[in-house]
């Protein structure tokens, strides 16, 4: 059975009822069933009301963004791996989709010329600040898949070079981590004790305490490996043995001359 009027309608309406503070991930999965259900498969529909859904769903997708992008600049929490791979697929289409469908409203729209590009600054000055979060959050993010790879199983071995690069990586890391935490303590516009001064308190803990156990398990090189063999009780017993040979030897040698 196609679809019809009212099912473009009720599909319109819940991007209205989307909260600008929902989850990215749950505009992403009502996009999804929306792509799947009108865009990608056959239906009557005329093309000002697919606009209508089109539009409905881009102006839903930049509110839900930007006020994403304003929650994390000012502190109030961290994207995890999901939230980051739609923050960076959205910034890697920025003009291909959010600045082409606003130039291509105005078009449609050339009375609205001048909202529609106050709106489109506004957007653009918001991607900036996605620019901006996404550079500063790199030492996260290579931290995070550093431990992610290593916490269980650290990559020390006999080669002690191979261990000290690591160690390197891991202090490089930490230094990095440790600018950043500087530059956000001194941003006034942080909400005080704010998530990302905790997540990063806590991934500087984590890569030495990486390195500490590598510190502390890192094996000894093949052939060198120890045991409690007393070597040297039985070299010095050897060595008595030999002394007392050759004194026999001596005495014995001097009686038979007698």
């Amino acid at each position: 059975m196609g679809l019809g009027k009212n099912d473009l309608e009720n599909e319109i309406k819940k991007y209205s009822l989307i909260a600008p503070l929902s989850s990215i991930l749950e505009f992403e999965r009502l996009f999804k069933e929306t792509k799947e259900k009108f865009v990608d498969s056959d239906n009557d529909f005329s093309e000002e009301e697919m606009i209508r859904l089109t539009s409905a769903v881009f102006y839903r997708r930049v509110l839900i963004y930007d006020s994403y992008i304003d929650r994390w600049d000012r502190g109030l929490f961290l994207p995890n791996e999901e939230e980051l791979k739609c923050l960076k697929k959205y910034q890697e289409n920025f003009d291909a989709k959010i600045i082409a469908e606003y130039n291509d409203i105005k078009q449609r729209n050339p009375s609205l010329a001048s909202q529609i590009e106050e709106e489109k600054a506004v957007a653009i000055e918001r991607k900036k600040t996605l620019d901006k979060l996404l550079e500063q959050d790199k030492p996260r993010q290579k931290a995070e898949d550093l431990l992610k790879k290593y916490k269980d199983n650290p990559p020390f071995s006999d080669d002690k070079s191979a261990e000290n690069e690591f160690n390197e990586k891991i202090t490089g890391l930490q230094n990095q981590i440790k600018d950043l935490e500087n530059n956000q303590n001194q941003d006034s516009s942080l909400e005080k004790d704010h998530k990302y001064k905790r997540e990063l308190e806590r991934l500087k803990a984590e890569l030495e305490d990486l390195k500490r156990r590598g510190q502390k398990t890192s094996p000894t090189s093949p052939g060198k490996k120890n045991d409690n063999f007393p070597y040297g009780l039985v070299i010095g017993g050897g060595v008595v043995i030999f002394l007392l040979l050759i004194a026999v030897i001596f005495f014995w040698q001097r009686s038979k001359r007698k």
